[in-house]
């Protein structure tokens, strides 16, 4: 990797710290409707930067070119702009929080993103596991379903045992988001094993920590009842794009792939 793409991440990870420092100032001062103004306008411009640019770093070749890495990249970058728009649309949509109709709506308003994310995610493992022959193409898949599929269950199920009182419907509505992220990072942990002593592991690995930060702020909404429009929500998102653009930032600076 060059000296270019060594560094390429060091940008995006002190706007992580910048967004970072600030809001955690702001909750010990106790401005908290200043944190929950910050912070909602923090996330969405912060998707939409990022996603404007990995477009403008991977978004200049075609997505019909035959090359898988380059499309997911496309497809994350893509996904930022949609995560923006949902950002702002849960804004709107806030005013309706802790009714059965928010969580359906917010999840929708999620999908889009998170399911570029996973056509990207999912081509290139196809792609790497074709051409180097790791697993049954069938098992592979098989197991990506299962293994969030159950956990996702599992958990769910124990939170309602443990909290009779959380509505069922909240759950239910929020448990395909936490499994289609699942999905994704299942399939990301593979595609970082297979590429693990190469130069791709360095934005793959970023790209998984921007899942698991989605992740657990989708999950604490699954599992507790923690609303991601919450300020530590929206930090969470907010770090997890900058997270993202500093992939895509890596990705663009390895110079054979």
């Amino acid at each position: 990797m060059s000296l270019r793409g060594r560094y390429s991440t060091i940008p995006f990870l002190v706007v992580g710290f910048l967004i970072l420092v600030p809001l955690l100032l702001l909750w010990s001062w106790g401005e908290l409707v200043l944190l929950e103004l910050s912070s909602a306008i923090l996330a969405p411009i912060t998707a939409f930067l990022m996603g404007l640019v990995g477009l403008y770093y991977f978004g200049r070749e075609s997505l019909a070119k035959e090359d898988r890495f380059n499309q997911m990249n496309v497809f994350f970058s893509l996904g930022l702009v949609l995560f923006a728009i949902s950002e702002v649309a849960g804004g709107f949509l806030g005013e309706q929080e802790g009714s059965e109709l928010f969580h359906f709506i917010f999840g929708l308003v999620q999908l889009p993103g998170l399911l570029l994310w996973a056509i990207g995610v999912l081509g290139y493992l196809r792609s790497s596991n074709t051409a180097l022959g790791v697993a049954s193409e069938t098992k592979l898949i098989g197991s990506l379903i299962v293994v969030p599929t159950v956990f996702v269950t599992v958990v769910a199920s124990v939170s309602l045992l443990v909290a009779p009182a959380r509505n069922p419907v909240e759950v239910l509505a929020t448990a395909p988001l936490a499994i289609g992220l699942g999905f994704v990072m299942c399939a990301l942990v593979v595609i970082l094993w297979i590429f693990r002593e190469g130069k791709l592991a360095q934005p793959i690995f970023l790209a998984f920590l921007t899942l698991v930060l989605v992740f657990i702020r989708i999950a604490a909404w699954c599992f507790i009842g923690f609303s991601p429009l919450e300020p530590v929500g929206r930090l969470l998102g907010a770090e997890a794009y900058v997270l993202l653009g500093a992939s895509i930032a890596a990705a663009k600076g390895i110079e054979h792939f």
